[in-house]
């Protein structure tokens, strides 16, 4: 399955060019000889070096987008509204043998469309002239950084949550056999056999683990920690296939790949949870939900003379929503 990466969507700004990278402050203003971008300067009495390598805040890329289904609406005349048709049901029909009469005709009427409606996003980054006179720090091409993995990150969030608020899954599986999030406890974690119950609903639901469309776990950091501690899943995992390799993967799982990212949805104990945990997801890649790009990101820059500031901004829109929720099983964990 080819790896998705939304810094390739960005149309760059006209002679400039993109480097992308990490984290997610909007506003950069430094004051001549600061040591950082949110404190004031005392350069008149202790002037300072500022090297050219910035030292990046952690990062993370891209995971959700990897696996939905994808639709380009800029095609379309000026559409605030793409309806997709799924049919989440198959349709059985009469045999009849007997010649010479009319045969049993079965209406076709299995088909239904989920709506995406245009949203616009609008994100924006200021410099100081200052800045960029006087420092040997490319800050136009780091505040374009931050503004790409901003919305890297806002849109991989997105699918998450429709994933685990969809209406209604394949099943939704609990740690620690309970059946409710309010009855999870300590010690309720993602073990193998969850794992493999969610596989089984899944393929109960008719879907298969097919090579460009596979079974995705998504698991947290605290539930990759479980998982790894436990021998029936280190026994059995393979790691290292000629697959190509989503971002976050650690391996697979009975044939189930299995991806470990913050972008999995918390829950605490504020939300009704007895412990605080995650919702894990298990779906079947491209079918499980989708984006509509309505405007794929665009960066685009100015010089405002008046304020002495190079403002950089970028605009995209777009919608994210599940398609096939018999593709989808929410496990409710507890984090330890």
């Amino acid at each position: 399955m080819e790896r998705f990466d939304i810094s390739k969507l960005v149309e760059d700004v006209e002679g400039i060019k993109v480097d992308f990278s990490e984290d997610g402050k909007m506003v950069l203003n430094f004051a001549t000889g600061a040591t950082t971008t949110s404190s004031t300067g005392i350069d008149s009495v202790q002037p300072t070096i500022l090297l050219k390598d910035i030292l990046k805040a952690a990062q993370e890329k891209s995971y959700f987008l990897d696996v939905v289904y994808q639709s380009d609406a800029g095609i379309r005349e000026k559409a605030k509204t793409v309806d997709i048709p799924v049919a989440t049901t198959n349709i059985s029909f009469t045999e009849y043998t007997a010649e010479a009469s009319a045969r049993t005709m079965t209406q076709i009427d299995n088909l239904n469309t989920v709506s995406f409606n245009y949203a616009l996003k609008k994100y924006g980054a200021s410099i100081s002239k200052n800045v960029v006179a006087t420092t040997g720090v490319d800050v136009i091409a780091h505040a374009r950084d931050q503004l790409i993995y901003h919305v890297s990150k806002s849109i991989d969030s997105a699918i998450a949550t429709a994933l685990a608020g969809a209406a209604s899954p394949a099943a939704t599986l609990y740690g620690g056999g309970k059946s409710s999030v309010g009855t999870l406890a300590a010690g309720d974690v993602l073990t193998p056999d969850l794992v493999a119950d969610a596989i089984k609903e899944l393929e109960e639901e008719g879907w298969e683990n097919e090579p460009d469309k596979p079974f995705v776990l998504f698991i947290s950091p605290a539930q990759k920690n479980a998982l790894i501690k436990d021998p029936q899943f280190s026994n059995a995992a393979e790691f290292g296939s000629s697959n190509v390799v989503l971002k976050g993967e650690i391996g697979t799982y009975l044939g189930a790949r299995v991806v470990s990212t913050n972008r999995v949805v918390a829950k605490t104990t504020s939300d009704g949870w007895g412990a605080n945990g995650h919702q894990c997801l298990l779906v079947k890649a491209k079918v499980c939900a989708g984006l509509v790009w309505f405007e794929r990101p665009a960066l685009d820059g100015e010089y405002k003379k008046d304020e002495a500031m190079t403002n950089i901004y970028l605009d995209c829109a777009y919608a994210v929503n599940t398609l096939q929720e018999s593709a989808i099983v929410v496990i409710n964990v507890t984090d330890a």
